[in-house]
């Protein structure tokens, strides 16, 4: 269905006591064609459903107009659009495990966060954990401190007052022997999370031409405030 108002559409509805006079005939001309010509323009007020189509410039000024405080002109325009459709319902939902989780991977997916109950902390606490490894924004401790700050409600409390950055990787390791013994050692930071005796797709593999062989995992991470 073709849902376009033209010119010649309007002057059809136009009554025709102003189309049969000489006088107002070439005003109602010139009106219909105004008209038409707005009417191709009426989707360019509704803002929030064209947020994937409106410049960087303009998205900057929403944050500012839809008080987005935690927000940052530094983003990229992916991090800012994200942060912009969801920041309705973060307002609305301020204090709660769900705004953080959702304002957390506006930005840096696929970061989560856990209640004291769910670790076995004290309560009241919660510990907000940042995915290094599919983030559309480098990770600023510090910034991503203040905006954890602000979401959260008062009662509750950051585990050690600061954010917990995980990173994620795999590695394969192959083998002729016909059995092997294999301790995977823990790195990283906490919480510790690993998969044991899984399949995926990484960037290292080691390969074994001998019957006898030894690797070590040699410890790895760095210090949170350090990462960007």
């Amino acid at each position: 269905m073709n849902n376009t108002v033209t010119k010649e559409m309007l002057l059809r509805t136009a009554p025709s006591v102003l189309m049969n006079d000489a006088n107002m005939k070439p005003i109602v001309d010139v009106l219909a064609e105004t008209m038409a010509n707005l009417f191709g323009k009426c989707s360019y007020p509704t803002i929030l459903s064209r947020i994937d189509e409106l410049p960087e410039s303009l998205l900057d000024i929403l944050a500012k107009d839809f008080k987005v405080e935690w927000y940052d002109y530094n983003w990229g325009i992916e991090a800012k659009r994200n942060t912009i459709k969801d920041s309705f319902y973060v307002h609305r939902h301020l204090g709660t495990v769900g705004a953080i989780k959702r304002a957390l991977t506006d930005v840096w997916p696929p970061s989560t966060v856990e209640e004291w109950f769910e670790y076995g902390g004290e309560p009241f606490y919660f510990r907000a954990i940042l995915d290094a490894s599919g983030t559309i924004e480098p990770i600023y401790i510090d910034l991503a401190l203040d905006a954890i700050m602000f979401y959260k409600s008062a009662r509750s409390h950051l585990e050690n007052n600061i954010p917990v950055v995980r990173v994620t990787f795999g590695f394969v390791i192959e083998t002729i022997q016909d059995s092997i013994r294999y301790h995977v050692r823990r790195t990283g930071t906490e919480p510790r999370v690993a998969t044991h005796g899984d399949t995926g797709n990484g960037d290292l593999t080691i390969g074994a031409a001998s019957f006898g062989s030894t690797y070590t995992a040699r410890p790895c991470g760095t210090s949170l405030n350090s990462l960007s």
